[in-house]
């Protein structure tokens, strides 16, 4: 970047950038492998999850977009990163200086670092969404057919009613497994999220400053080749070079440079669109368990088990079983009496 070699305080910012976006990248990397094995049992965790609810997304057509549209926009916001480094090596000579172009190839393969690491959370949460939203249609299909299904003490509504109890504990168990996983892993990438936050707010601030001064430069520039004088740029670029850089420098200037870089700019939007796919994943997955919550409290299970027509039906039952164990009781009443009579009269006959 032969901007930022141009003096000594804007060396120091292009020296600030990479540190910092080396510190980020060892930082993550020392997490991912500190790390490791716990990243391992949450995704097993997760697959094992979505075996057990059998989720099949391929049948949706929706879903099936869905999957489309999320690889689709990380795969962009990777085409947009490598579009700086192609331009620095394609303008700023880089592939004549050996040292340059590797310490090119590194920062980009810190940056490759940041970007793989969130790419796993991205997914991970995307996975954790869909698993939420399989258990809410499941809780909501369970609820709705308690609603038509009244307790019965015998007979088939009886084991009906038992196996729906049954399938709606094992979804909320499941539920609160997944809502612990979640935190889990969240916390797992919680530095890591830090750490490519840093990295986001260095890159912005970098381009901003280096679009600045750009601009300044080239300003002042024309301003002194109209009057003629080269003080007042030799004074804003603080260089110790001689007049035949400032000479060449008006000489770039007349040709009409361009302030705002396309590529910077393609490529900061490309790193602050990744960080919004992440928020927005992390988001949705948090919408998913408030969905949850929000049929647990929102009165269903009152709805469901005391809807007027399954009181009446359980009360019109509850009369017929009485009336049933009435009649039995009677029953075998009448037939132990009938027996101690038969007793009784063989006891008299035999006397």
């Amino acid at each position: 970047m032969t901007f930022l070699r141009q003096n000594l305080l804007l060396s120091y910012v292009g020296y600030v950038r990479y540190g910092m976006v080396l510190l980020c990248a060892l930082a993550t990397l020392y997490m991912q492998l500190h790390n490791r094995k716990a990243i391992m049992d949450c995704v097993n965790r997760m697959l094992k999850s979505r075996n057990i609810l059998q989720m099949n997304i391929n049948n949706d057509n929706r879903s099936h977009k869905r999957v489309i549209w999320c690889i689709m926009a990380k795969c962009l916001t990777i085409l947009l990163q490598f579009l700086w480094i192609i331009f620095l090596i394609l303008n700023d000579k880089a592939s004549k200086r050996f040292w340059y172009l590797l310490t090119l190839l590194y920062v980009q393969y810190c940056q490759l670092i940041l970007m793989t690491t969130l790419n796993s959370l991205y997914y991970g949460n995307w996975v954790i969404a869909l698993i939420t939203q399989e258990l809410n249609h499941k809780l909501l299909d369970i609820l709705k057919q308690l609603k038509f299904v009244t307790y019965h003490r015998t007979g088939y509504h009886k084991y009906r009613y038992q196996y729906l109890c049954h399938q709606l504990e094992q979804v909320l168990q499941q539920h609160w497994q997944v809502y612990k996983l979640s935190g889990i892993f969240m916390h797992l990438y919680s530095w890591q999220i830090v750490c490519f936050l840093t990295f986001v707010i260095i890159e912005c601030l970098t381009q901003i400053f280096i679009m600045y001064f750009v601009a300044v430069d080239i300003l002042l520039g024309n301003h002194d080749l109209r009057h003629g004088t080269a003080g007042t740029v030799a004074s804003v670029r603080r260089c110790h070079k001689d007049g035949i850089d400032v000479l060449n420098h008006k000489e770039e200037s007349k040709t009409g440079a361009v302030v705002i870089n396309p590529y910077a700019m393609l490529y900061v939007f490309g790193i602050i669109w990744d960080m919004f796919l992440i928020i927005l994943m992390i988001d949705e997955m948090r919408s998913s368990f408030t969905k949850t919550r929000f049929i647990l409290s929102s009165g269903v299970w009152v709805k469901s088990l005391l809807s007027t027509a399954n009181q009446l039906l359980d009360k019109c039952v509850s009369v017929i079983c009485f009336c049933l164990a009435c009649l039995l009781t009677f029953r075998k009443r009448l037939r132990r009496w009938w027996i101690d009579k038969e007793v009784t009269t063989r006891t008299e006959l035999e006397l």
